[in-house]
């Protein structure tokens, strides 16, 4: 295992998986930090980024849809959601899900690309 897990806390747990991410080392992270259940919206999301770079959108789902539940107004984990069933073929969970992203995003050019990507896709 990249780490100890005994006495880690889940700052340290992220901070080693977010270094395992940037080098592309997915099923890495999977196969160490993914039987670990920590209520913390960062490592949901970090875990099922894992499985979505990895194609595992079913996984990735259930992952991104436990982190907004801990924190439901934190708009990267919609985001991420929305992509993973995009990806995953379901279109109009994609279209809620990012509809709730953009909602929580300042006027903008990044909301202004997701509303127009949402419109396209109703």
């Amino acid at each position: 295992m990249f780490g100890a897990l005994t006495g880690m806390t889940s700052n340290t747990i992220n901070a080693e998986i977010e270094i395992l991410l940037k080098s592309g080392q997915y099923q890495r992270v999977i196969d160490n930090y993914s039987g670990l259940h920590l209520n913390d919206t960062i490592f949901q999301n970090r875990i099922g980024y894992a499985y979505d770079m990895l194609g595992s959108y079913d996984k990735a789902i259930w992952y991104y849809r436990r982190a907004t539940e801990l924190s439901p107004e934190e708009p990267i984990v919609w985001r991420n959601l929305g992509i993973a069933y995009k990806n995953n073929g379901n279109i109009p969970q994609a279209v809620a899900a990012l509809q709730f992203y953009a909602d929580r995003l300042p006027d903008g050019e990044r909301k202004a690309k997701v509303l127009q990507w949402i419109e396209k896709h109703k």
